[in-house]
């Protein structure tokens, strides 16, 4: 395994690669394509390179023209790399002899397409990155509630992931099931209320990724292990409702989202699992949209949670654009919006001497080419900080991606069991 996670997938050298690869890939399918090896009609040939030329075309006017779906986060590289396997896979159905090629090439220009995609969104960092660490045991929620010992991975205690169903009750949202670290301790110390930290993910996303790509294990894991298998419980909840849902973390005419995260989480919480009960030891973290959605959550109900961490998170909740967001989720009411809107609550605080956030730890972290989050940053710490929350404000080397979530939640962990009365 220390072998394979040394097979970087990022960084200057694996990036390189990559592209250089691409690029072989590109003229490799070009030429199975396009040369004529007999008398017959080159038309199959050329509709094979137009459909691929056509159908990434098509994609990036998808992306970045319209609908533009999640605009400024998908990199225009991914068309170029997936002209190889729609180029191929046409191929495959209008040449012969070639096929057996032509399918090979499709399957290894897919997942060099993912490749390059990678390099934007860092989600795996190694080879090894895509094979379990054995640091949890997953199971259901019923499979849990029997366990009496903690789960071992043969050498030691580690901690479960459990799925756990956390249907909204005063919202009504249906959410998928939230995916939950539940360290050691919860079986060798029961007498310890553990506090909690509530992860959301971005959009697109789902809950079960902070752990399978972000790897928020890993620090809970390393945190117990230095502590007597005592951690906070990391629960993520679902944030969106969909894989690609985007109720940009309001109460909007289809999904009540702020009512869900901020009134139905941490009871459902304390219903499901034995946890502290005090909500001010509990911390709230998120990235990209979840890192706005847990700025917005405090801002609209600062009693919910003691804490937040806005991973590159942006300055308002948005879908397209303001204009959008306002007509299909507020009806066109410009003051109903701003009336959740953070930075719209924080300066009305700061005008009224509003005390209702004083003492909430804030914490703002986005990676330094991450142009757009750290604007957001900096505008929304300066407000934080000016109606009394007590504001850590950081740039680390990195971009709008999983390589700066995961650093940023592995520096924060300690500072969230800080808040939690661990420390």
């Amino acid at each position: 395994m220390d072998f394979l996670d040394s097979l970087a997938l990022i960084g200057t050298i694996p990036t390189f690669i990559i592209y250089a690869v691409t690029i072989g890939l590109i003229g490799a399918v070009c030429v199975l394509t396009l040369y004529k090896t007999s008398n017959r009609s080159r038309l199959p040939r050329f509709s094979a390179t137009i459909v691929g030329l056509v159908g990434a075309l098509m994609g990036w006017g998808y992306f970045f023209v319209w609908p533009a779906p999640f605009p400024g986060l998908v990199p225009w590289q991914i068309f170029i790399a997936v002209f190889v396997p729609l180029a191929a896979i046409i191929g495959m159905f209008t040449i012969r002899g070639r096929r057996i090629v032509l399918a090979l090439l499709a399957i290894v220009g897919s997942a060099n397409t993912y490749l390059v995609a990678n390099l934007t969104y860092e989600e795996y960092a190694s080879i090894g990155s895509f094979f379990p660490h054995h640091i949890t045991e997953e199971m259901s929620y019923q499979q849990f509630l029997d366990r009496k010992t903690p789960p071992t991975n043969g050498s030691r205690d580690i901690g479960a992931l459990v799925t756990i169903p956390l249907k909204g009750t005063e919202s009504g949202f249906d959410a998928r099931d939230a995916w939950a670290y539940v360290p050691p301790a919860y079986w060798t110390h029961p007498a310890i209320d553990l506090p909690v930290v509530v992860l959301l993910h971005g959009n697109p996303g789902s809950p079960q990724r902070w752990f399978a790509v972000g790897d928020a294990a890993i620090p809970a894991d390393r945190y117990q292990r230095d502590h007597d298998g005592i951690s906070p419980i990391v629960v993520s909840v679902d944030a969106t409702g969909s894989w690609a849902g985007d109720p940009a973390c309001v109460d909007g005419p289809d999904i009540k989202m702020q009512t869900y995260l901020g009134h139905d989480v941490p009871p459902l919480i304390k219903e499901r699992l034995r946890v502290d009960p005090h909500q001010s030891h509990w911390t709230l973290a998120g990235l990209s949209y979840g890192g706005t959605c847990a700025l917005q959550v405090v801002a609209n109900n600062p009693s919910a949670y003691g804490a937040f961490i806005n991973l590159s998170g942006y300055e308002a909740p948005e879908l397209r654009n303001h204009e959008e967001t306002v007509d299909t989720l507020f009806n066109g009411d410009e003051q109903a919006f701003q009336a959740v809107n953070p930075e719209h609550i924080f300066r009305q605080a700061i005008a009224d001497g509003d005390q209702r956030f004083r003492g909430i730890t804030a914490v703002f972290l986005s990676g330094d080419s991450d142009v757009r989050a750290r604007r957001a940053q900096r505008l929304l710490s300066g407000l934080a900080k000016e109606v009394g929350m007590d504001v850590d404000s950081r740039i680390i080397p990195g971009n709008h991606g999983y390589g700066t979530w995961r650093r940023g939640f592995q520096q924060t962990f300690e500072e969230a069991a800080k808040q939690g009365k661990l420390q």
